[in-house]
């Protein structure tokens, strides 16, 4: 219980839970191990937990029915995913799967709306999430709209990005070409032409285990 307490203070989402809510979660939840390509939910399933990613890593995606998939979001550790069923989503309709051997914590939807009702400044925090989650999917959607496919990778790779100073941005885990290609609705070949493009200009550089971008030349390389 100590653990999953110690999760839950380090999940920016949660910061506001009371000690005796904390202790009241932690009661509830459960934490449960789901290997690589294996799923937490697919389309259909009931709404009925939302998930803190403890450690490994994972995707939220839909797929057509002739097999074109889109990456809607990307899951590190210490983020919670399958917030949308807080807002009254009965079923899922997006499929997540792990892209790596995943630790998680399953926290009951009812558990949670009840500390919600008690703790105004956790909902609110809560439905900023949501809203984040949101805010970044019309982006992206505007961003497939309106913008060519160079900037469109540029944004994501922004977006997936950690802050080391003030021009310097890391991505820790490396994606495939194809699975950028799934973020912005671009070929893969397409992505791969970009990506070779992005590094003659200095504006990326990739050592085989992370990806890092160079804001100021991806500034001046628009």
């Amino acid at each position: 219980m100590t653990e999953l307490a110690e999760h839950f203070h380090t999940c920016e989402a949660f910061r506001a839970l009371f000690p005796s809510q904390v202790k009241q979660l932690a009661e509830q939840a459960s934490v449960s191990f789901v290997s690589k390509n294996s799923d937490v939910f697919v389309p259909g399933d009931t709404a009925d937990f939302i998930y803190l990613l403890i450690s490994g890593g994972g995707q939220i995606s839909h797929t057509e029915p002739s097999g074109k998939r889109a990456i809607l979001q990307v899951i590190w550790p210490g983020k919670l995913f399958g917030q949308c069923a807080l807002i009254d989503v009965r079923c899922r309709e997006a499929q997540c799967r792990m892209t790596l051997d995943s630790e998680v914590i399953s926290i009951p939807v009812s558990a949670i709306k009840k500390l919600m009702a008690d703790n105004p400044r956790l909902a609110s925090d809560l439905m900023m999430d949501v809203g984040n989650i949101m805010r970044s999917l019309a982006h992206r959607l505007a961003s497939v709209l309106l913008r060519p496919k160079r900037q469109r990778l540029l944004d994501v790779l922004q977006e997936m990005a950690i802050d080391c100073d003030e021009n310097v941005r890391v991505i820790p885990e490396v994606f495939s070409h194809q699975e950028l290609s799934e973020m912005i609705g671009a070929s893969r070949e397409t992505v791969t032409v970009i990506l070779g493009q992005l590094k003659e200009s200095g504006i990326v550089e990739y050592d085989g285990r992370r990806l890092v971008i160079r804001s100021d030349s991806a500034k001046t390389g628009e």
